[in-house]
């Protein structure tokens, strides 16, 4: 006697209450965690009270001519060109989407904190997307954030207008992708990929080598398991930042050759040789910096104790971390810096994650949750003092001390790691634009900028005089080469600029040679001492040193 089993058919209802219930399982934590760190974000840019400096000036001077692009737009080869070559270094993903908030909400220092915010959130939103879909496992994904934002690199520079976070935010992006369409290879899910990609390289152009090795090998499986339609979906994906790209390289091409050109003959002076064994060596020397000693052992801790399962899911990661830091080493233009290699940090919060995950499952091993849990204490410690001591968290003698050896540092950013006491970071900006308003009310006059410190220099004067609507020009004589700055001086030249400001002390970046120092000196003698230029104002500076400011007869 046989019976039949008569299965009820699932309702549409159903199937939509679980989709929806999934949805919530997946929004609830990260949620909550990005939030975290968002509202982190939103106050360092409450305390911090500096402008932005060096480099994050100039990125950010780039979204204020895209936001005059944008507000003007035409159906022209010349503004097509404009467009493509506002920064011929750099793609323009970050420099466009700050001028498009800038085009709508202004230029306020908060709007600047609204793109950091969202990349902020979006770098949160991929770990956790990441290690959920690698690992399955909510804890192990919220502790991937947790950690990830805790890395002195990450959390520094998310809190900066620069391009080395967006890029291990797309870079992150990307990679959720990727494992997206590995476990479900659809249509949408290959276009989605495509745009991921395109918009990480045109981030950053060295997002692509954190995302070619792992998407190399997705690549490979597809076609040793015969599937070639998914292959050639693949190939799709590859086609669409292709084509982002495609413009940008060729307007900007021959800029981009001449200057690697030049960086290559300049590394080639310096006395240490930059071998290919060199420059991989310095990336890895400096991830003990990047992540914290203490979070690098928790990193190593969990390569012993995950399972095989686990670490056969995370491979992939691997490949990105390792296949990326290999081939920016082929790089011999760019000399290393340790936050080229940011985007290999996602691998090491994810495993670490996972070491987490299964100490906090595992109740009857002691030691280990322990051992685990200090680790987080002493994290969420150098989080809290690397962003916000000693102001507005007063750090003791004995903390402040302790910082170094915690790991509490970077090697990059030493000196500006953490947000100052608004008292102590006026260096004086706004001040030199108000004098030189006093002298020639609103007329355009070009402002010679000698210092090129990380706080004052030609990039910080330009950003203010924007902020404020000065009509003064600010501009420097000092090129920038990878070796130190050079310049030439001759009498006529100097006299080509109405102002000149002048600091004593420490200069900001070096020289290239003595042929440029010297010229340093000659120029800022000829304004102190040839009677051709007057001293309107001086002041003090942060750094005890004193700025002179010299207007032309």
């Amino acid at each position: 006697m046989s019976s039949k089993v008569v299965t009820k058919p699932v309702s549409k209802e159903t199937v939509a209450h679980a989709s929806e219930k999934q949805g919530r399982n997946f929004l609830s934590p990260v949620v909550i965690v990005t939030a975290i760190f968002v509202v982190a974000n939103i106050a360092w840019s409450y305390f911090n009270h500096g402008m932005p400096d060096w480099d994050a000036a100039g990125h950010v001077l780039n979204g204020f001519t895209y936001k005059d692009l944008l507000k003007h737009p035409q159906l022209t080869s010349d503004w097509m060109y404009k467009f493509l070559s506002v920064n011929y270094l750099y793609p323009p993903a970050v420099y466009i989407l700050n001028g498009a908030v800038k085009s709508v909400l202004g230029i306020a220092p908060w709007v600047d904190a609204i793109v950091k915010v969202f990349y902020e959130a979006l770098f949160c939103v991929s770990i956790y997307g990441i290690a959920k879909g690698l690992l399955k496992d909510k804890v192990a994904a919220v502790a991937a954030v947790v950690i990830a934002n805790f890395y002195p690199e990450c959390s520094f520079l998310s809190n900066m207008i620069m391009l080395d976070f967006p890029m291990i935010t797309m870079v992150a992006l990307s990679l959720w992708a990727l494992i997206t369409w590995q476990s479900n290879p659809t249509i949408k899910n290959t276009i989605l990929l495509g745009l991921a990609i395109g918009c990480a390289c045109m981030t950053k152009q060295l997002s692509g080598a954190f995302i070619i090795v792992p998407a190399g090998i997705v690549f490979l499986q597809t076609l040793i398991s015969r599937r070639f339609i998914d292959a050639g979906k693949l190939i799709g994906a590859g086609i669409i930042p292709a084509a982002m790209a495609t413009p940008w390289l060729i307007v900007t091409y021959p800029s981009l050759q001449k200057l690697a050109a030049y960086n290559t003959n300049s590394i080639g002076t310096l006395t240490t040789k930059m071998s290919y064994g060199w420059v991989v060596g310095t990336y890895l020397e400096g991830f003990p910096y990047m992540m914290t000693p203490v979070l690098l052992c928790g990193f190593i801790a969990s390569l012993f104790i995950i399972g095989k399962e686990q670490h056969k899911s995370l491979a992939i990661l691997a490949a990105s971390a390792i296949g990326g830091v290999l081939l920016i080493s082929t790089l011999s233009w760019a000399y290393p810096l340790d936050r080229y290699s940011m985007p290999a940090l996602i691998a090491p919060a994810i495993y670490t994650a996972a070491g987490f995950s299964y100490a906090w499952s595992q109740r009857s091993k002691l030691f280990l949750r322990l051992a685990y849990g200090a680790l987080a204490c002493v994290a969420a410690l150098q989080y809290l003092l690397f962003n916000f001591a000693p102001y507005p968290v007063p750090s003791g003698s004995v903390l402040a001390k302790a910082l170094p050896f915690i790991g509490v540092g970077l090697r990059t950013y030493h000196d500006v790691v953490m947000p100052t006491n608004p008292e102590q970071y006026d260096w004086g900006q706004i001040w030199v634009l108000d004098q030189i308003r006093k002298v020639d009310k609103e007329l355009p006059v070009y402002l010679q900028v000698m210092p090129n410190s990380r706080p004052f220099n030609v990039h910080t004067l330009e950003y203010a005089a924007k902020l404020v609507k000065s009509p003064v020009i600010a501009t420097t004589v000092r090129q920038w080469s990878v070796t130190g700055d050079t310049l030439e001086f001759s009498p006529e030249k100097a006299m080509y600029y109405h102002w000149y400001l002048i600091k004593t002390g420490d200069q900001g970046n070096t020289f290239a040679d003595d042929k440029a120092r010297v010229a340093f000196d000659q120029l800022t003698n000829f304004v102190r001492t040839s009677g051709k230029f007057r001293i309107i104002g001086m002041r003090s500076l942060p750094d005890h040193s004193i700025c002179y400011l010299y207007r032309q007869k």
